[in-house]
């Protein structure tokens, strides 16, 4: 049960960056070519990373307050999440 739930997450893992919410303020903000075809400003990006924090629970924010089964399969997906991003933003 806890591999079926590990793949799932790996699968999904930030599927509700597709949402608009989310997926215009990211796509700006990390656009390779460093070009922004949406002026979007810091606060339209702060509001799409709260949304994504509070939709996902490998966020400590949401997962804090979790008390479901999977709540080790999130912290495995957090910490995969962080050491990811610490190599994506060379602070790792």
């Amino acid at each position: 049960m806890i591999k079926r739930k590990l793949n799932q997450l790996i699968i999904w893992h930030d599927n509700s960056k597709i949402d608009k919410e989310e997926w215009i303020p990211y796509a700006n903000r990390f656009n390779p070519n460093g070009k922004q075809e949406i002026s979007i400003t810091k606060q339209e990006f702060k509001k799409a990373v709260k949304l994504h924090k509070a939709k996902n629970l490998h966020h400590f924010e949401s997962l804090k307050t979790y008390e479901g089964p999977y709540w080790k399969c999130y912290i495995i997906e957090m910490i995969c999440d962080y050491i990811a991003m610490g190599w994506e933003l060379g602070t790792f």
